[in-house]
């Protein structure tokens, strides 16, 4: 077994299903890289890093819960400290709905419930096939993020030509600015 920091591990693994995912296939045929699917293909390469009793699907292990908000947890990391993994996939040509359930112009939205969790390190992993989606709406997800929140909340934009990581903290001054 190989150990390393946690979020190194889900960035090269999320970097590797990245690499599996045919991007020249129609719009229409992307749309079924659902974030399940995503989670199930994440969980399985994450086996190589972590035994099985470390990672766990949908809940948390300590409470048997999801999220006090009811946002589903796709991956719980049962690491030192333990990760919260929140993946969302809007591949696809219904990729401005996905986006519009996921930035909705009111409320929190489900991207701010998921950082919510009361977890040291938050982890949103967003799979789109437009590399600019993350840079020009950086400033609505900052703004649902809690800024009690934010730190230890990472968030891996990965695009079919590279993968970026945003540590939110380091982007606080952007919203105040």
């Amino acid at each position: 077994m190989i150990f390393l920091n946690p979020i190194d591990v889900l960035v090269n693994v999320v970097d590797e299903v990245r690499k599996t995912i045919d991007y020249t296939k129609p719009k229409h045929d992307l749309r079924n890289y659902t974030s399940w699917k995503i989670v199930c293909m994440i969980y399985t390469r994450l086996l190589k890093y972590y035994p099985e009793d470390i990672i766990y699907v949908w809940r948390n292990p300590k409470t048997g819960k999801s999220t006090p908000t009811g946002e589903p947890i796709h991956l719980y990391l049962d690491t030192a400290p333990p990760i919260a993994v929140r993946v969302i996939s809007i591949l696809g040509f219904n990729a401005r709905e996905k986006a519009g359930r996921l930035f909705r112009s009111t409320g929190a939205g489900s991207l701010g419930n998921f950082f919510r969790i009361p977890v040291r390190h938050r982890v949103c992993i967003v799979l789109d096939n437009h590399p600019l989606y993350i840079d020009w709406r950086l400033r609505r997800i900052l703004g649902v993020v809690p800024e009690h929140r934010m730190e230890g909340a990472y968030l891996i934009h990965s695009t079919k030509h590279n993968i970026k990581v945003y540590r939110l903290w380091e982007y606080s001054d952007f919203i105040s600015g």
